[in-house]
C-alpha cells in the first residue's frame, strides 16, 4: 500500500510538473491614448476592459478569457495582464474597453461589435479596441497593446448662444441622425449594414470645451465609420422643448478616430458655417469651409 501511493505521488508530480513547464507567462501592457486635458474623447469614461483569447483555429478559449460583466476586468487609461499561455501553442487577441453604459453590444465569439446609440450628446458611448494578430508562446514573453475607438467624434457648436436666448430660443436639446454602419468586424476592422441611426434628443452638453474657440458646444456624438474618410449628410435638429428646428448638414467628412466640428452662428443665422476634420490621434488635418 505504501509503495502504491508513492507510486501515485511521483505519478502527480510529474504530470503537475510538465503541465508547468509547458506554460509561459505573457504579459500585456494595455494602453488607451491619452489627450492633455480632460475633454470630450479623453479616453478616461472607458474602464471597464474585456476581452477574448483564440486558439489557432481561431476559437475562443471560454476558460481564459474575461468577456462579460462577472469576470471583466478594470482599465484607467493603462493597465497590465498577465496570462498563463501554453508554450508552442499560437493564440490571438480581441481586446475591448468601454463603460458599462454603452451602446456596443460585442460578441467574442461571432467576433462582431454591434452599435446600437439611442441618445444624443453621450460621452459614456466612447469605447476602444485591439486586434491582437496571431502569436506564438515561444517563452515568457510581454507585448504592448495599444487601442484605438472605432467611432469618429462629430461635435456640433455654435457662437451665437446668447442672441438666440434674448430672442425667445433656448436650446435645451439636440438630436442627430445619420446613414452609418452598425456592425464592427472586430479582427478586420471593416464596417458593414448601414442603417438610418437616431440619436434622439437629449439634453446639450455642459461644462465641456468645444474643440474650436469662440464656440459652445450644441452636440457631441459617436460614430461608427470606417478607417478611410468619407462624407455623410448630418440632419440636425435642436429644441427648447416647445418648438422643434431642423437643418441639414450634407457631405460632412469623417473618419475613423478623428473628429469632425460643425461650427458657426447656428441658432440665428444660416450662413458662415464651417466644417472641420481634425486628428484624434492620427495624423494631417483636413479642413473644409461651407459658406451656405
Amino acid at each position: 500500500m505504501l509503495i502504491s501511493i508513492a507510486a501515485v505521488t511521483v505519478s502527480c508530480k510529474n504530470s503537475i510538473d510538465e503541465r508547468v513547464t509547458n506554460e509561459s507567462i505573457v504579459t500585456f501592457a494595455i494602453e488607451v491614448p491619452e489627450m492633455g486635458t480632460r475633454t470630450f474623447g479623453d479616453g478616461t469614461i472607458s474602464n471597464d476592459l474585456y476581452y477574448g483569447i483564440y486558439d489557432e483555429s481561431g476559437n475562443l478559449i471560454n476558460s481564459i478569457s474575461k468577456i462579460s460583466d462577472e469576470n471583466k476586468s478594470s482599465i484607467n487609461i493603462s493597465t497590465t495582464i498577465n496570462l498563463k499561455l501554453v508554450t508552442g501553442n499560437t493564440y490571438s487577441m480581441i481586446i475591448w474597453a468601454d463603460n458599462a453604459n454603452d451602446a456596443c453590444e460585442v460578441d467574442f465569439a461571432a467576433k462582431t461589435m454591434t452599435f446600437n446609440p439611442i441618445s444624443a450628446n453621450q460621452e459614456v458611448y466612447d469605447a476602444f479596441w485591439a486586434h491582437v494578430e496571431p502569436f506564438e508562446v515561444t517563452s515568457n514573453m510581454s507585448k504592448t497593446v495599444k487601442l484605438y475607438r472605432p467611432f469618429a467624434q462629430l461635435n456640433i457648436g455654435t457662437d451665437d448662444t446668447l442672441s438666440a436666448k434674448n430672442a425667445g430660443m433656448e436650446v435645451l436639446e439636440t438630436k442627430i441622425a445619420i446613414n452609418t454602419p452598425t456592425i464592427l468586424d472586430l479582427v478586420s476592422g471593416d464596417v458593414s449594414n448601414e442603417a438610418n441611426v437616431v440619436y434622439n434628443f437629449a439634453s446639450i452638453p455642459t461644462n465641456e470645451t468645444f474643440p474650436v474657440e469662440g464656440y459652445e458646444y450644441l452636440s457631441m456624438n459617436y460614430l461608427l465609420i470606417g478607417t478611410e474618410k468619407s462624407t455623410i449628410d448630418v440632419e440636425f435638429g435642436y429644441s427648447n422643448v416647445a418648438d422643434e428646428y431642423n437643418r441639414t448638414y450634407t457631405f460632412v467628412p469623417v473618419q475613423r478616430n478623428y473628429r469632425t466640428n460643425i461650427y458657426g452662428s447656428l441658432l440665428t443665422s444660416s450662413l458662415d458655417i464651417n466644417i472641420a476634420i481634425e486628428p484624434s490621434f492620427n495624423d494631417p488635418d483636413y479642413n473644409v469651409n461651407n459658406n451656405l
